[in-house]
């Protein structure tokens, strides 16, 4: 069944945009959004992340790795005839290889799960254990009201009639899924807005990459500008939840902390630390357009040409300047 169509929009550009940066930005100025179904497939086997539908692995729907071989040692690996077997009527798979990571939970699994709920697809979620087991993912279902079937990795589910969503190309966000997104979770606490007044700078001080060298400059000055200090990590779903629900600029490094903005209201503000890299990982500055949050951004000295791999060294006085355009512009 298709319910949403293709379509096209136009991101916003940041706030401090320069002609200078046009190499990053010009050419993700617009975001394509692809034809969205919903696909029912019956007697599926579900096994640690995969599905498998006959002798075919739904690689669309699970994502795996080319490391785990052929399907056919694979399947011999696992030895799949001699595993015990739990056989359900009917159910609902989101998951996949990358979805214990904050950022894909939040912006790609649950959105998923919310549009088939509201087409009234109201079968439990089949979840993996080792998903489920997250904090962050159980108490996000948990908040939800989500009816959950979990499984171990010894043991593979049949599945008589699975409901799939199929997947927008990473960083596409459909704005109407962001935006459900937020307000399902406003929901939870009842449509009562909390009030906006916040200022969150988001520390990766106890991450083992995309660190600040500097960060002991760095602080004493955001603090001078107002900014109290989080790691995200501290904090369990709910506490970041209504956090960032009375944010009104948060402020960090390239990480997954800035998913956070879900929970912001419109017209709020982030500022993104990017390693100067050759490569921009755009995904926020992306997510902040389909949320009408604006967004700043400082590309910053970097230790490794990979992005996801560098620690940066911020310039202060820069930085300074970057705080002092926030502040005149409220």
């Amino acid at each position: 069944m298709v319910f949403r169509y293709s379509y096209c929009y136009k991101r916003s550009l940041p706030i401090n945009y320069l002609e200078s940066d046009s190499f990053r930005f010009n050419k993700i100025k617009f975001c394509n959004v692809e034809k969205a179904e919903i696909i029912v497939k019956s007697n599926v086997k579900a096994i640690q992340y995969f599905l498998l539908n006959g002798e075919k692995i739904l690689e669309e729907f699970c994502l795996p790795y080319s490391r785990f071989g052929t399907i056919k040692s694979w399947r011999k690996k696992l030895k799949i005839l001699f595993l015990p077997r739990k056989t359900i009527e009917r159910a609902v798979w989101i998951t996949d290889t990358w979805s214990r990571n904050y950022f894909h939970w939040v912006v790609e699994c649950i959105p998923r799960v919310l549009e088939l709920r509201n087409r009234g697809i109201l079968s439990p979620l089949l979840i993996p254990e080792i998903i489920y087991s997250v904090p962050f993912i159980k108490a996000s279902l948990d908040e939800l009201g989500i009816e959950i079937i979990s499984f171990n990795f010894q043991e593979y589910v049949l599945i008589k009639e699975l409901y799939l969503i199929t997947y927008d190309t990473p960083c596409a966000f459909d704005l109407d899924y962001m935006w459900n997104l937020r307000r399902e979770f406003l929901n939870v606490e009842d449509q009562n807005e909390r009030p906006t007044f916040r200022k969150i700078y988001i520390s990766r001080a106890k991450a083992t990459k995309r660190k600040i060298e500097n960060e002991y400059e760095l602080i004493p000055i955001l603090e001078r500008y107002g900014f109290e200090v989080f790691r995200t990590e501290d904090l369990s779903f709910k506490e970041q939840r209504r956090l960032f629900q009375e944010t009104k600029v948060l402020f960090s490094i390239h990480g997954a902390g800035l998913t956070n903005m879900v929970f912001m209201p419109a017209k709020s503000k982030i500022v993104e630390l990017h390693p100067d890299t050759e490569r921009y990982n755009s995904c926020f500055f992306h997510l902040s357009s389909a949320l009408d949050i604006d967004y700043l951004y400082s590309f910053e000295k970097a230790d490794h040409p990979n992005p996801q791999e560098a620690n940066i060294t911020v310039n202060l006085n820069k930085i300074e300047n970057l705080l002092i355009t926030l502040k005149n512009d409220g």
